[in-house]
């Protein structure tokens, strides 16, 4: 749905369905968790892929349910709003134009070096750009074109301009506001192996987050489980004889500490 006109369908990012599912989860729990603590009662909560999915395109399924006529899809040469448009610089880096505004267009305009543009009476306001998409889009095209990302990164930073970048993996991580916002954080357990692991988006104000770790070892923890429902050392010796549960793993040194079950 979010493709570029002619292009075909391409796989979605790797995880997203399943990391939104999670924080469905996660907060249907807690709202178990308060409804106990007001009721008394516990609850028996649930989620999906597919419910979640049905959430996450809420605007456009709702939109469809009242029988909305959709716009087509994105035309990144003729798009319907040409100040939000992704656009290439000279190095092959990308960025995402993001003006709105009527007010913001002179200095949008300066700042790419093409003031003309803003009262050119094809584009001096929103309805007329739109009407005059196709000539804006490749002016526009043609002068991001003659310059590097860092180059018009400080002209639209100098004139307050509204963009954002279009980035790999490999150039997330190392976006300063990652770490400033705790998004990127430190994880242990894993050494020198993993230094770093992607926070969890949720963060109440006040209260510390729980150091990141590695997640166990399957049936690491399986001894300290079972005595803690009440089986002894023999016992448990004699499920693991039995193959009821698996011998013990031991976990590499650079692995060690930290982990919950």
């Amino acid at each position: 749905m979010t493709r570029d006109a002619g292009s075909p369908p391409t796989f979605p990012v790797p995880g997203s369905g399943d990391h939104a599912t999670a924080v469905g989860l996660y907060s249907a729990i807690v709202t178990g968790l308060f409804r106990r603590e007001r009721s008394g009662r516990g609850s028996y909560v649930t989620t999906s892929l597919l419910a979640e999915g049905g959430w996450a395109m809420g605007m456009w399924t709702q939109a469809a349910l009242c029988g909305a006529k959709f716009y087509p899809l994105h035309d990144r040469k003729s798009p319907t709003n040409p100040l939000t448009n992704p656009y290439q610089a000279s190095d092959g880096n990308w960025l995402f134009l993001f003006v709105v505004l009527d007010k913001d267009w002179p200095a949008a305009a300066k700042a790419l070096g093409r003031s003309e543009l803003s009262i050119d009476a094809r584009f001096t306001d929103g309805a007329k750009r739109a009407a005059n998409a196709r000539q804006l889009a490749a002016i526009l095209d043609e002068t991001f074109a003659a310059q590097p990302l860092k180059y018009w990164r400080a002209k639209l930073d100098e004139a307050r301009v509204t963009y954002g970048l279009l980035q790999t993996p490999s150039e997330v991580i190392d976006d300063p506001q990652m770490r400033v916002n705790d998004i990127i954080v430190p994880f242990e357990g894993r050494g020198e192996q993993m230094k770093l692991t992607v926070s969890s988006p949720l963060n109440i104000h006040g209260v510390s987050k729980v150091t990141a770790t590695r997640a166990p070892e399957l049936g690491e923890h399986n001894d300290e489980v079972l005595q803690e429902l009440g089986f002894d050392g023999d016992q448990v010796d004699e499920l693991r004889a039995a193959g009821a549960i698996p011998p013990v793993r031991r976990v590499e040194k650079a692995a060690a500490g930290g982990g919950g079950r």
